[in-house]
């Protein structure tokens, strides 16, 4: 995501905007989903695959405020010798920099992509772990 043009980070912001739409309990005007509408029961399905994948939102987490930092101070030199404004790059970084973490197995697997593996397998046959790429991310 980092290598996004500042026309496609604009694409991701409303596909983002469009997502946060889709969850929220509310429509775009701000009224309440009818409880039992198709809206309603999608928000439903999108705000428990959430709480599956992240967990609880307002839950404990370690915060490395100093690798924050020179990630985002790397990221904005970056853009901005690209020819990117400060603040959007900034704004960019920000959007992004989430400081949500995925739930992990036992094994310190993120459970989201163990189920990704596991539905690649049922569909295909082929263990994805197994999968090697070659340098033009070919396999």
């Amino acid at each position: 995501m980092e290598d996004m043009t500042p026309d496609d980070y604009r694409k991701y912001k409303q596909y983002i905007q469009e997502r946060r739409i889709l969850t929220s309990d509310y429509d775009i005007n701000g009224h309440k989903k009818d409880r039992g509408s198709i809206a309603w029961k999608i928000a439903k399905e999108l705000q428990q695959l959430n709480e599956d994948l992240y967990g609880d939102k307002n839950a404990d987490f370690k915060y490395d405020e100093a690798r924050w930092n020179a990630d985002r101070n790397a990221f904005i030199a970056k853009k901005m010798s690209e020819g990117m404004a400060e603040y959007d790059a900034k704004q960019m970084f920000d959007s992004r920099a989430s400081k949500r973490r995925l739930k992990k197995n036992a094994e310190g697997k993120s459970l989201l992509f163990e189920q990704i593996n596991k539905e690649f397998k049922e569909r295909t046959g082929i263990e994805r772990d197994a999968i090697k790429y070659d340098q033009n991310g070919q396999y």
